[in-house]
């Protein structure tokens, strides 16, 4: 099992799942439920595809919250 913590400088995304606990694991944020790829690429992200990212997260039950 792979444990990575992600230091999480500032959330300027109003519409950021992230709540501040970033840990990744098995390539998951324990705190938002988003993907490594979709961290970073979040900024890049439509509307459209970031909706689809957050119903994936509701559907999947990978966020803590």
């Amino acid at each position: 099992m792979q444990v990575y913590v992600v230091m999480k400088l500032q959330n300027i995304e109003g519409n950021s799942p992230c709540i501040g606990v970033c840990v990744l694991l098995e390539n998951y944020c324990v705190g938002c439920g988003r993907s490594l790829k979709e961290i970073s690429t979040w900024t890049s992200l439509t509307d459209s595809e970031q909706k689809e990212v957050l119903e994936r997260i509701i559907n999947d039950k990978t966020s803590s919250i």
